[in-house]
């Protein structure tokens, strides 16, 4: 009994301030995400410790995105209110440790809000037919709906899959229930009615189950992906025309590269993906090469660069023309300093492209990292010559000649670069330098604090700020703040250790400052 009570107290505080947590209600609500794994798999707090199961259901939700609404009316009355909890997905428990256990993500609710350390775990109750982890009997079906469980289904599509030289499995993703509920109409009525439709433009062959909340799940034996799109999509037309449900779905199957049978599901979550993010309706998508570049691009956007290059790599096997993926190759090679390698593959996209700014821009950075100016200035004139309001690279020349002394054409690219009205912070930031450079202090002042209007957090020019303090003379106290900011935003960089260190310096601060110039040459 103390054992549990401690249990519960270490969970408690794990949560926060002032939380409460009894042993029993560890399992349904005290969990959290301990870590992101590769290949959609997370690492949680629950373990064997706590009753936690193979098999279990979570949803993930985020504290930090609850807040407290205050709303003034018309007349001066008050209203506050909380926001609920915004639900971030549904994972499954695979294996379970003794003090921990690993996860399967089954659904995110948006691409773009990724599941993360510290979100929530709520358990999703089992319904009678998905009771315990070795369910006794053959796999079951709801009455209602017609539709296996998750493990239901798992069982009963397993062995067949196994034996089938080829099979497509099918994701339909509906709205959540709970947003798109009907007065008087039972919201499993609509699963029902939709899974109907699903059998109805799939086939009586089609094995059915509930991939997760707001998911249906199809195995098809001896379909193949592509035979498949012109059904879904009349699919979903009919659940909107039905029933007023927009949907997307995603489809894969086997053989498919050097993909086992186990893998298809994971690669229908990824075909899922992809269609989620298609700009129009139908959000339909079989899973090709574009399908393993949008999954290789959210590896790279969580830092998970060799996750991310795998990706890449099997999508230039599906595709070896796709620009996409051989470009985000050369920039995973980049940020390794393989560079002959990277520069090699913007090369080959430029080689069947030659207008391909984003091949030519990164190639321009590449070569200016191997210490080849000249190329590299070619390439970002092609890139410009190309498109003449490219960004990025009118600010690399303007930098590459600001370096070399040349002030007026560096002026001119930036100009140019404000012209475009895109990212205005980081032109504004570039014209300050160039100001403080010719020695134009109030011009570089007042394009700093416009800079930091638009960006209060743009590191680079905080310390451009306190390099004008120190300069002028002025409060070097002000300046000390401006740059202790710059280093706490970006501690990496060296010369924001150097201006920290100057305005400690005259502010008489010696230890201090050798302190922040030890910090620098550190970096």
């Amino acid at each position: 009994m103390v054992h549990k009570a401690k249990k519960g107290l270490a969970v408690a505080k794990d949560l926060g301030r002032n939380q409460v947590m009894p042993y029993n209600r560890i399992l349904p609500e005290g969990g959290t995400v301990l870590e992101n794994l590769p290949m959609s798999r997370l690492a949680v707090s629950l373990g064997r410790w706590v009753d936690a199961e193979a098999g279990q259901r979570f949803l993930v939700w985020s504290p930090r995105l609850e807040r407290t609404v205050d709303v003034r009316t018309a007349d001066g009355q008050r209203l506050s209110g909380r926001t609920p909890a915004t639900i971030k997905g549904e994972i499954v428990l695979v294996e379970v440790g003794e003090d921990m256990a690993f996860a399967e993500v089954l659904h995110l609710g948006d691409p773009h809000l990724p599941l993360e350390p510290g979100d929530r775990l709520a358990l999703v109750p089992e319904t009678d037919d998905e009771a315990g982890t070795a369910p006794a009997g053959p796999p079951r079906k709801d009455p209602a709906s017609g539709l296996y469980g998750h493990r239901d289904f798992l069982r009963a599509t397993a062995a067949d899959r196994e034996k089938r030289p080829a099979f497509a499995q099918v994701l339909v993703l509906l709205p959540e229930v709970a947003t798109q509920r009907r007065p008087g109409r039972p919201a499993e009525v609509d699963m029902a009615e939709a899974a109907g439709l699903c059998r109805q433009f799939f086939g009586p062959k089609a094995v059915g189950g509930r991939f997760s909340a707001a998911k249906l799940v199809f195995f098809l034996p001896e379909r193949a992906p592509q035979e498949l799109a012109e059904a879904a999509e009349n699919l979903m037309a009919a659940l909107q025309e039905r029933l007023g449900l927009a949907s997307a779905i995603g489809i894969a199957g086997y053989p498919c590269l050097d993909y086992a049978r186990g893998d298809v599901a994971e690669n229908c979550r990824k075909a899922l993906d992809h269609a989620r993010l298609l700009p129009k309706e139908p959000r339909l998508a079989v899973f090709d090469s574009l399908s393993l570049t949008v999954s290789g691009d959210r590896h790279f956007a969580m830092g998970d660069i060799y996750a991310a290059m795998e990706e890449y790599k099997q999508a230039l096997l599906a595709d070896e023309t796709n620009a996409l993926a051989r470009n985000s190759l050369g920039i995973c090679l980049a940020r390794l300093g393989r560079l002959p390698q990277a520069r090699a593959e913007f090369t080959q996209v430029i080689g069947r492209d030659g207008k391909n700014t984003m091949a030519l821009y990164n190639l321009g950075c590449v070569l200016q990292r191997q210490g080849d100016p000249a190329a590299a200035r070619s390439a970002f004139q092609k890139c410009l010559r190309a498109n003449p309001g490219h960004v990025s690279s009118l600010l690399r020349l303007g930098r590459m000649a600001e370096e070399s002394r040349r002030l007026a054409p560096a002026l001119k690219y930036y100009r140019r670069a404000a012209a475009t009205g895109n990212a205005p912070a980081l032109t504004l930031r570039h014209l300050a330098r160039l100001a403080l450079a010719r020695d134009r202090l109030d011009e570089a002042r007042e394009h700093l604090h416009q800079a930091l209007l638009l960006d209060p957090k743009d590191a680079f020019s905080l310390q451009l700020m306190a390099r004008l303090y120190l300069t002028e003379g002025e409060d070097p106290a002000i300046a000390e703040a401006m740059a202790r900011q710059a280093v706490a935003l970006r501690p990496e960089k060296k010369e924001f250790w150097v201006e920290l260190s100057r305005a400690l310096a005259a502010q008489g601060r010696h230890d201090e400052a050798s302190q922040a110039s030890a910090r620098a040459e550190g970096v």
